[in-house]
């Protein structure tokens, strides 16, 4: 009789990790990965953000090091 209650916990643990971290065993992660065209603009917006960042920060450290002298 334990063993079946093992079993039963087993398997109803399984099933809720899979519900709360999907991974190979959900289905869940294969209709994520049709949807890549919108994360590839989020992370070419995020590249263009971090370039521009980047040379504003760049611009700032030069005009400190100009006012320093």
């Amino acid at each position: 009789m334990d063993i079946f209650i093992y079993f039963i916990l087993m398997m109803l643990g399984h099933l809720v990790f899979m519900f709360f971290m999907p991974g190979m065993h959900s289905s869940k992660s294969s209709e994520k990965q049709g949807d890549t065209t919108n994360h590839d603009k989020e992370k070419l917006e995020c590249q263009k953000e971090n370039k521009k960042l980047k040379e504003e920060v760049y611009a700032l450290q030069s005009k400190l090091k100009r006012n320093k002298r």
